[in-house]
């Protein structure tokens, strides 16, 4: 019964976050879905901050497990691998760790987001130091795939790559109705993720000249 009501717990949060995002979604909100009291929360997760973390959890550790073995499956007879395969895999982890949840990608992208809200600011180290490693890895492998980009301009373009991402996703429901009156068609996550592929490998190989180099041009 108690590890039922954690169960019901954390996927009420889930949902909420999904659909609300994480400061629209009160503690209250999660009980009511769940249909358990308040006091269950702070029993079975201690604070709303260790319920947040729950949920990253949740989503990136069989996220990060995935990484982990597609690369080392790779790797075997590899040095080096193409920034566009790289995407691919990760967009292969992201959609089997959000397994039967379509809201899971929408979730995973908020997280992100959340990481780097000042007011959350607790999050991004959590994160960093149970996923750190497998991160670090994977984003070596993407500097080594564009060996002309600086540490520095890679840092932004990966920044930049990531914010890029986050709108879309986070925001899919929003933009699918925006597509919808417009187009008269929708796009799943799973396309939106593909698409968003050749994007991020154009944005990150492009040509290396420094942003000072171009703003001396400019004057």
């Amino acid at each position: 019964m108690s590890q039922d009501t954690a169960k019901k717990i954390l996927d009420a949060s889930i949902t909420l976050f999904a659909e609300h995002g994480f400061q629209e979604t009160s503690l209250r909100d999660i009980t009511g879905l769940a249909k358990v009291n308040l006091a269950s929360v702070n029993y079975h997760f201690g604070s709303r901050k260790a319920l947040v973390q729950a949920v990253a959890e949740h989503f990136l550790t069989p996220l990060c497990h995935d990484i982990e073995s597609r690369i080392s499956e790779r790797m075997v007879d590899e040095t080096t691998i193409h920034p566009e395969e790289l995407f691919e895999m990760l967009v292969k982890s992201v959609l089997r760790a959000a397994g039967s949840r379509p809201q899971g990608v929408v979730l995973f992208m908020r997280l992100m987001g959340f990481a780097y809200l000042e007011s959350q600011s607790d999050l991004r180290p959590f994160i960093i130091k149970q996923y750190g490693q497998t991160f670090k890895r994977f984003m070596c492998l993407l500097h080594a795939s564009v060996p002309n980009v600086s540490e520095d301009e890679f840092f932004w373009r990966t920044h930049l790559m990531l914010g890029a991402a986050i709108l879309p996703l986070s925001s899919h429901q929003a933009l699918n109705e925006i597509e919808s009156d417009a187009y008269d068609s929708q796009s799943s996550v799973e396309i939106t993720l593909h698409r968003l592929v050749p994007f991020l490998v154009a944005g990150l190989s492009a040509s290396a000249d420094t942003v000072s180099e171009k703003v001396e041009k400019l004057l």
